[in-house]
Parts: structure tokens; C-alpha cells; sequence
């Protein structure tokens, strides 16, 4: 191979590393406007609720002519403009690598804290990018750290991710272990980006090692009304209904004790 040529080849290989390692910019959010939920007329269905999002590279590439992070990132953005100001706890991690994470295979983008829509959705914005190999058993690994360190009672773990180019015994198998920690106190939620049929069975196996919770696809919830529905069924329970207070019935006078009201006391 002479020299012009073995440059040649080298450069071609340098720019597929490249192209291989290159990061895809999130692009700003899509307008939306929240159906608003009466929150007197619900109670909370949980007190936690863990968001965990795919910023690998696989979320780079494009679904309906959109980037996968850009749709994962409006989702998570839209639930928490619809999602009542209750006192939930809340938080987001996020897993990918290299430096949209700051070179961690999964890194916490918010709390776990008091849930505020507005301090949310500051951390959800300090996700610029989406790179890397998908570190999903990271991600929920993160989140079983985070939950473990105190009590916090009712959880729903919402997965959102395209589910592709996933290590599936991992993030299985850290699934398994969150859910031996917390029992029938986890739910699990995942939401597909994408039409992935790999990724459909695999949120479809950690819905079933939930035992409750459920999955869909983001194009299910990408509507104002859809989202409602969605926030409805994972995070709020029907108020019940209080009984109404009757009076207790008020004794007519009976001026001389003799047992006959003076309404009907013909000398009282």
C-alpha cells in the first residue's frame, strides 16, 4: 500500500471514529399546553417518582423527522407542566456517556428532592446533548442508589429511552434489585421512543418485573390530553368523596318537663 493511499485510509477511519463519537445538540422545546388536572378532586397515587432518560447515541437518530432526545426531553418536560403541585418527591437521571454527562455512564439531573415544576424542569434543561453507548443498567443502577438511602414510600420508576442497542441482562438484572429493595412499593413505567421491536419486549419484560405499572410508546402521551391521561393513571387516585355532615336534630322546647313540646302543649 503505497503512502497516498494508507493516509488516505487513515483519514477515512478517523472520520468514522468521529462520526461514531459525535454528540447530537438538543433542540428547544416544542410548544404545549397542559390540560390542567383539579388537584382537590384527586389524591397522590405515589409519594416518589424517578425519571430515568436515554441520552445515548442511539437517541441522536431521527423518529417522524425528529431527534429521539428531543422527543424524550419533551415528554419529561410536558409530564411536569402537567403533573398537580403536590408533595411528591421527584428525580431525573440520565444515561449515555462521554461529555454530554460530563464522562459518567449516568449522572442525576435533578433532586432526588421535593417535587417543584420549575426547579425540575432547570434540571431537565441542563441536558444539552445525547452521545455514547447506552448504559441503561446505569441508569436505573443511579436511581436504586439514590432510592435505597431513605424511605420513600409509594414509587413510580418512569423509563424513557428507545430501548435500542440496550444490555438487557443488566439492566434486567438492576431492575431485579431495585425491586427486591422496595417490593410492591415500586412501579415501573417505561415509555418507548421510537418503533423498536427489540426495545418493545425489553419494556415490556420490566413492566412484567414491576408487577404493576404499564408501558407505552411517547406518541400514545405526545398530546395535551394524552399526557393528562397518562399523569392521571401513574401519578393520582380518585378523591373519595366526603360524606355530608347532617345536623343533628334540634329538641323543641318544653318549658314545664312534662314530655309534650310546647308546640303541642296546651298549657306549657
Amino acid at each position: 500500500m503505497n503512502k497516498h493511499l494508507l493516509a488516505t485510509s487513515m483519514a477515512v477511519v478517523l472520520i468514522v471514529s468521529l462520526v461514531g463519537c459525535q454528540t447530537k445538540p438538543i433542540g428547544p422545546a416544542t410548544p404545549f399546553q397542559a390540560v390542567p388536572i383539579d388537584s382537590q378532586a384527586y389524591t397522590k397515587k405515589v409519594d416518589t417518582f424517578v425519571v430515568v432518560m436515554d441520552a445515548s447515541s442511539s437517541m441522536a437518530e431521527t423518529y417522524n423527522g425528529r431527534p429521539k432526545i428531543d422527543i424524550a426531553k419533551n415528554i419529561v418536560a410536558h409530564m411536569n407542566q402537567t403533573i398537580p403541585s403536590l408533595d411528591y418527591r421527584a428525580g431525573v437521571v440520565a444515561f449515555g456517556s462521554g461529555s454530554c454527562l460530563d464522562n459518567k455512564d449516568a449522572k442525576v439531573l435533578y433532586g432526588l428532592t421535593s417535587y417543584r415544576r420549575a426547579d425540575l424542569a432547570s434540571g431537565l434543561d441542563s441536558l444539552k446533548c445525547a452521545g455514547g453507548v447506552s448504559p441503561m443498567s446505569e441508569g436505573i443502577n443511579l436511581s436504586h442508589t439514590t432510592l435505597q438511602a431513605g424511605n420513600f414510600g409509594q414509587t413510580a420508576l418512569i423509563i424513557v429511552s428507545d430501548s435500542k442497542d440496550i444490555y438487557t441482562g443488566g439492566a434486567v438484572e438492576n431492575a431485579k434489585k431495585l425491586k427486591a429493595l422496595m417490593g410492591d412499593k415500586l412501579c415501573i413505567y417505561p415509555i418507548l421512543v421510537g418503533k423498536d421491536e427489540g426495545g418493545r419486549k425489553l419494556n415490556d419484560e420490566l413492566t412484567k418485573l414491576g408487577a404493576c405499572g404499564f408501558a407505552v410508546n411517547a406518541d400514545e402521551i405526545s398530546s395535551p390530553n394524552g399526557m393528562a391521561d397518562y399523569v392521571k393513571k401513574v401519578f393520582l387516585a380518585p378523591a373519595v368523596a366526603k360524606a355530608p355532615v347532617v345536623a343533628a336534630p334540634v329538641a323543641e322546647l318544653d318549658s314545664d318537663g312534662d314530655g309534650v313540646p310546647d308546640s303541642r302543649d296546651k298549657c306549657p
